[in-house]
Formats: C-alpha cells, sequence, structure tokens
C-alpha cells in the first residue's frame, strides 16, 4: 500500500471507531432513561454544551441542576 492509502485507511478506522463511541452512548443513554430519563436529559443536555463551546457560568448551572437532578 502507498502512503495515501495508509492515511485513507487511517481515517476510516478513526471514522468506524467514532460512530461506535457514538452507538455506543446511545445505548447506555437509552438504558440509563429508564432508571432516571431526567438526569440523562440532562447529561446530555451539558454534553451538547460542551460541543457547542459554552461559557463556563452556563456549565457551571447545568452541572448544579444536573446534581440536584440525581440526588
Amino acid at each position: 500500500m502507498n502512503p495515501i492509502q495508509w492515511h485513507w485507511l487511517a481515517l476510516n478506522v478513526l471514522k468506524d471507531e467514532e460512530e461506535d463511541y457514538k452507538t455506543k452512548l446511545n445505548l447506555v443513554e437509552y438504558l440509563a432513561s429508564f432508571w432516571n430519563s431526567k438526569a440523562v436529559r440532562q447529561i446530555k443536555r451539558k454534553r451538547e454544551l460542551e460541543e457547542k463551546g459554552m461559557t463556563k457560568e452556563v456549565l457551571d448551572k447545568v452541572t448544579k441542576d444536573l446534581l440536584e437532578v440525581i440526588k
């Protein structure tokens, strides 16, 4: 294999791992929602905010709300 083919292979392996991670994460959230659906929604919301690059104050508030839900 030439270097370009190796690079293409590496990118595909990384993409497959990312898709596998997302699939497993969705399964865990689905199973956890039977136990505490409100907490799962809060966790998903916090992760989405982190991915969007929200400010520390917003993330702290969401974390505080999440801890209250879990209690």
